[in-house]
């Protein structure tokens, strides 16, 4: 991508469906997970990790031209 600033309608339309995309279905994508729910291990993670958000920095870096570090992003143990 070149110097010219990114187009942030385009931007937000992505953002938009890329965040549909992770929650669909879901009542509260921020809720804490279910400790012990059974079946796999999928029943007590949050819909929107760590690994789902780099999707999202992704989604940004195809409109603003550079790499957004992914160090930016905290695993849900280390958020305050």
């Amino acid at each position: 991508m070149s110097d010219q600033a990114y187009a942030e309608d385009a931007l937000l339309a992505d953002l938009r469906a890329w965040w549909d995309g992770e929650v669909e279905g879901t009542a509260d994508p921020f809720a804490n997970p279910t400790p012990g729910a059974a079946g796999t291990i999928f029943d007590v993670l949050p819909v929107i990790d760590s690994l789902s958000c780099i999707s999202g920095l992704l989604t940004i870096e195809k409109h603003v031209g550079f790499e957004v570090p992914s160090r930016i992003l905290r695993s849900g143990a280390e958020q305050t």
